[in-house]
């Protein structure tokens, strides 16, 4: 009898966004950020958690007040700066990526915190 086959990678979309969205656990988080060359941190978690908690409470995220919401609740740590030092690639793309959400909007594209 052979052994199951177990993986930690969960179905990803284009551009390695989960497919459904049950599929994201923490765990799949530390996988999802090792794709991106990210080492977690609790204030990562933290940002992931408070991104999927908006999206669950309206089913979307509104991505540019979103952003600029962490940006000030992130303000004591550097604000949009340290946003970036968590986040190197982009913001936007990286944190709903890891955090298993859709896809942003084409506004996301536009979306510079950093002047």
């Amino acid at each position: 009898m052979s052994s199951p086959v177990y993986t930690s990678t969960p179905a990803a979309q284009n551009n390695h966004y989960l497919d459904t969205l049950k599929y994201w656990s923490v765990i799949s988080a530390y996988g999802l950020a090792a794709a991106e060359g990210i080492r977690l941190t609790q204030e990562h978690i933290d940002i992931l958690n408070w991104l999927r908690d908006q999206f669950d409470e309206i089913g979307d995220i509104d991505i540019i007040p979103a952003m600029q919401q962490l940006a000030v609740m992130y303000g004591p740590y550097g604000g949009e700066v340290f946003l970036h030092t968590l986040f190197p690639g982009n913001v936007v793309e990286q944190s709903m990526r890891i955090a298993g959400l859709p896809v942003p909007g084409p506004e996301a594209e536009k979306l510079s915190l950093v002047n």
